[in-house]
């Protein structure tokens, strides 16, 4: 006679797969709050960069500029942290994980920014604010060299990495912040290069760009 008091048996593989469940849930709920914080712009998501010691790049296609000798370059289409092989590095994270030349669509302009994989985003500064993109392009192939300049000087050869709302074209540029090195877009008008740190659009006079 049965007892109706008795749980029934559980398989063990039924629990293994119940607990699977479980986890698969927990990992969706991250990955949500990620991008929740990622759209609001979450400062959590940004950490600034120190330099490294050789970098590569290409101009990209479809965009007006030119790219290195013997290698046409290209803007690549990635998301959620993804990077194509032969993409550009331009700097590094505190813990050592590369940071990558990127950009990303915002307001009508298309923004050279940053990328660091782990984050799953790239981000860009625009309007005072850092601005986090799970969908960028990434730039891929060639090689580059950064020259100091300041202020609205442009030199010979500047990379075209992207343009302003307004159709100004905006250049690849760099600077150092708190110990750190950042990519981030050069606008000529403006007379400065800005980054992305913290949340914040922040404007830098003296900066290095990258050349063609």
């Amino acid at each position: 006679m049965l007892n109706p008091f008795r749980k029934p048996a559980c398989s063990e593989g039924w629990k293994n797969l119940i607990i699977a469940l479980f986890i698969r849930a927990d990992l969706k709920k991250a990955a949500k709050r990620r991008r929740a914080a990622i759209q609001r712009n979450d400062p959590t998501y940004s950490t600034p960069y120190a330099p490294v010691p050789v970098l590569h790049y290409s101009s990209p296609t479809g965009h007006p500029g030119t790219g290195g000798a013997g290698s046409p370059g290209q803007w690549i289409d990635m998301s959620g942290g993804q990077v194509p092989p032969g993409a550009v590095v331009g700097g590094q994270d505190r813990s050592g994980e590369p940071m990558y030349v990127v950009r990303a669509r915002h307001k009508g302009a298309i923004i050279p920014g940053k990328l660091v994989q782990s984050h799953g985003a790239a981000y860009v500064p625009w309007g005072g604010k850092e601005h986090g993109k799970p969908e960028y392009q990434v730039l891929v192939g060639g090689f580059n060299n950064w020259v100091p300049t300041n202020g609205s000087n442009i030199p010979p050869g500047a990379f075209p990495g992207g343009q302003s709302e307004d159709g100004e074209t905006l250049y690849i540029g760099r600077v150092r912040h708190k110990g750190s090195l950042i990519t981030g877009k050069v606008q000529q008008s403006h007379g400065v290069c800005y980054i992305s740190f913290a949340g914040k659009e922040l404007s830098f006079p003296k900066y290095e760009i990258l050349l063609s």
